[in-house]
């Protein structure tokens, strides 16, 4: 006759065992559970005091019901699960003092996922710890299907903006929390001619200290109109080609206009440097070149290699010209950022451009001179305050603009101060003064 046992835990921890005949209960008890074995057979053996003796029953299943919380009835036919189930329980048949139980391996900490499964054997939630992902993840095999608790991609990926280039670099936008944005690209180096960046020891772009910018407005001379090489005399140069665009030479005289000794200044030009060459009363007849080997001495005058980067019109014979000489740091022959500050002339000429790239000129006109301009600053972003000295008793006209918001009159007879703003396109401020 099949007999099955049903142990009932009760509130106040009072515990009532159930012996149970096919479908009719044939006794109770709310003693405690005195012992219950495993039999040779495998035999789940229950014995119960029965007056002044005991009663031993061989049992086909055990059950258990939490009747304190309105749990389920679970049956169990193997007796190890069977006992931890009710040490979970805490039922006082399972414990001693030497006794290890499996509750007490359980960690206290904040956020454990791991629980006592309905079997009385360890479970880790896939929804505790809230780590939902790494608990539930771990320990799968085979394809990880996704369950509750798990994080989607879009837990995952909260913060960090879709999209991005190729080197393009993640950076925080403020101080909160997960709030990242696409920045620059990762720098790196050209592969352009002559570019002298290199990668410094911290891992950032580094251009090594060559030799200083140099130049000056002051080293001039004239151009003569022989072209052919020959040896160039005092205060000239000559070149080897009338087209500009075709020439690889330049032959400068060891002494500048006016009688200037720049044999120093020349022997220095060597590959990687640059020079600018513009006719002084207009800036449409230049040479714009990369020099591309040594500075040959030829005693009284010095031979220097070119390659054109840009040109304009042929020079005109005995013109005055301004030499800027530059250290190429990177660039190709651009000498945008490295023009000296001083530009120094004399004009004959009924126009002259004023160029914004120079902050100071100083000039004496020899007959009526219109001045133009060219370079300005990039209007709405950049503010710009250049300064000429004229001196000249000619007419002198001012470009569209500067007469608007003017203050002063110009005074040939002396040297005059004038500091011209440019505020935006069209817009300036100007000043003239004269020495008292």
């Amino acid at each position: 006759m099949p007999i099955k046992l049903e142990i009932r835990k009760k509130n106040g921890n009072v515990w009532e065992y159930v012996r149970l005949d096919e479908d009719d209960i044939v006794g109770s008890s709310k003693q405690h559970l005195t012992t219950i074995d495993d039999n040779s057979d495998k035999s789940v053996i229950f014995t119960q005091p029965y007056g002044n003796n005991f009663a031993e029953y061989k049992l086909d299943e055990v059950a258990v019901y939490d009747d304190s919380t309105g749990g389920s009835i679970e049956v169990f036919t193997d007796l190890p699960e069977f006992q931890n189930r009710l040490k979970t329980l805490g039922n006082p048949s399972f414990y001693s003092d030497a006794e290890l139980v499996i509750a007490d391996l359980i960690s206290s900490d904040a956020s454990n996922g791991i629980i006592l499964g309905a079997d009385g054997k360890l479970y880790a939630s896939s929804s505790g710890g809230g780590g939902g992902s790494v608990l539930s993840v771990f320990g799968r095999q085979g394809t990880v299907v996704a369950q509750s608790g798990d994080y989607s991609m879009a837990q995952i990926t909260d913060g960090i903006p879709s999209g991005g280039l190729e080197n393009q670099i993640l950076k925080k936008s403020s101080d909160s929390d997960y709030d990242y944005e696409w920045g620059a690209n990762v720098p790196s180096i050209s592969s352009d001619a002559d570019n002298i960046a290199v990668i410094g020891t911290d891992g950032g772009l580094f251009v090594p200290q060559g030799i200083p910018d140099s130049g000056s407005a002051n080293l001039r001379y004239i151009f003569a109109s022989a072209t052919n090489p020959q040896e160039p005399t005092a205060n000239t140069l000559q070149i080897n080609n009338v087209d500009l665009s075709l020439a690889t030479e330049i032959y400068f005289s060891s002494t500048a206009y006016p009688n200037r000794s720049v044999n120093n200044i020349l022997e220095l030009l060597k590959q990687g440097d640059a020079l600018y060459l513009q006719q002084s009363s207009d800036d449409d007849f230049f040479i714009n070149a990369n020099i591309t080997g040594e500075a040959v001495d030829n005693g009284s005058f010095f031979t220097i290699p070119i390659e054109i980067v840009t040109s304009g019109q042929p020079f005109n014979p005995n013109s005055f010209t301004d030499l800027i000489v530059y250290h190429s740091g990177g660039g190709n022959g651009n000498p945008t950022n490295n023009l000296p500050k001083l530009v120094t002339d004399i004009i004959g000429t009924p126009t002259y451009d004023i160029d914004w790239l120079f902050d100071t000129w100083d000039l004496f006109i020899n007959a009526p001179t219109t001045f133009t301009e060219s370079n300005l600053p990039l209007s709405g972003t950049n503010t710009k305050v250049i300064t000429l000295y004229v001196q000249g008793a000619f007419a002198l006209t001012f470009p569209a603009g500067w007469s608007t918001n003017i203050i002063g009159d110009y005074d040939g007879a002396v040297r005059n101060q004038i500091v011209v703003e440019f505020i935006k396109t069209g817009d300036y401020a100007v000043e003239i003064n004269q020495p008292d």
